[in-house]
């Protein structure tokens, strides 16, 4: 597989580097080798409307009710590792109830 690739991507490069011809665009002429048309209009202003001027006063923002902390990196990644604990432990018991009903239908 990892020869096919090589090989592959070595294709792609000589193509590029030997078969592929380059085309070059300018602004002066109106169409290059490769067929792109450049369009001769000047780009117009947009027009901007006078907005009215309104004098409206500043109204402070209200500060929020709730200023407490974030819990931080730490605390995030230990819940984590409780939260993982606790599931184990609930498999491991549904797991062991499972094998105890399982050797009793044997029996």
């Amino acid at each position: 597989m990892k020869k096919f690739i090589l090989g592959l991507f070595f294709l792609v490069i000589v193509n590029g580097l030997f078969v592929g011809t380059t085309a070059e665009a300018t602004i002066k002429s109106e169409a290059t080798d490769v067929g792109v048309m450049f369009n001769n209009k000047k780009v117009q202003q947009p027009i901007v409307p006078k907005l009215p001027d309104t004098n409206v006063p500043y109204i402070p923002k209200p500060s929020p009710s709730f200023k407490g902390n974030l819990p931080s990196t730490g605390d995030l990644i230990t819940s984590l590792i409780w939260t993982l604990l606790g599931c184990a432990v609930l498999i491991m018991f549904v797991g062991v109830f499972s094998l105890k009903n399982i050797m009793l239908r044997i029996t």
